[in-house]
């Protein structure tokens, strides 16, 4: 990241130029550089994790038995890490973490984190890997939130208008989260068929319809 420089504000007044000011708070949110940094920095963080899945001390999961092994899925709020249930390898990940901080200068929220264990995993084994990455163990797997679209459209309706949404009667003409929500599956859809090289597309498919393709599975 030392390659990375920062801006410098003035400020104009009465045609007269002041200032020079740096920040020190980092980017300003949504600037347009910053999505580019994320993808430098999940890229040095996947290398180091791959580098160490070579040498035998991490080890990723499979979801079925002819895709590839799993390792970690990063998004830009969520990062998922998959290993064995082992002291070993909770503390590679966390030296992996610690050199990513150093590299990187972005910090991990630990009281945020948190360990899900296959149900078969001892107890012992359990509170040794938590102990070992400081962070708790998670009581249930994390869902999104599910909702009813119309409750979710009524409101929105009595919050932004009142009696309705729809423009030719004077509303703001919001979006139906209904089908908006379709339209997303739609897209992704059209992913599974499109892009069936994509690990995403590899394990649909094994997974739910591996004798058929995306339009015929049922």
């Amino acid at each position: 990241m030392q390659c990375v420089k920062t801006v410098s504000y003035s400020f104009l007044r009465n045609g007269d130029i002041f200032g020079g000011v740096v920040p020190h708070r980092g980017i300003r949110q949504g600037d347009p550089i910053s999505p580019y940094l994320y993808i430098l920095c999940a890229e040095g963080l996947s290398g180091m994790i791959r580098e160490h899945e070579k040498s035998g001390l991490m080890h990723g999961c499979k979801i079925v038995n002819k895709v590839p092994v799993i390792s970690h899925l990063l998004f830009a709020d969520d990062c998922y890490f998959f290993l064995r249930a082992t002291k070993s390898e909770a503390q590679t990940l966390k030296n992996v973490l610690r050199r990513y901080k150093a590299i990187s200068g972005q910090v991990i929220n630990y009281d945020k984190s948190e360990v899900f264990f296959s149900p078969n995993t001892p107890e012992n084994e359990c509170t040794e890997v938590c102990a070992c990455l400081e962070v708790k163990q998670a009581q249930k797997p994390g869902k999104y939130l599910v909702t009813i679209y119309e409750e979710i459209e009524r409101k929105m309706n009595a919050f932004f208008w009142g009696n309705g949404s729809n423009k030719q009667y004077g509303g703001l003409g919001m979006r139906e989260p209904r089908k908006f929500n379709l339209s997303m599956l739609a897209k992704q859809g059209w992913r599974l068929l499109k892009e069936n090289n994509s690990l995403v597309s590899a394990v649909m498919k094994e997974k739910y319809y591996p004798n058929s393709s995306f339009l015929d599975a049922t």
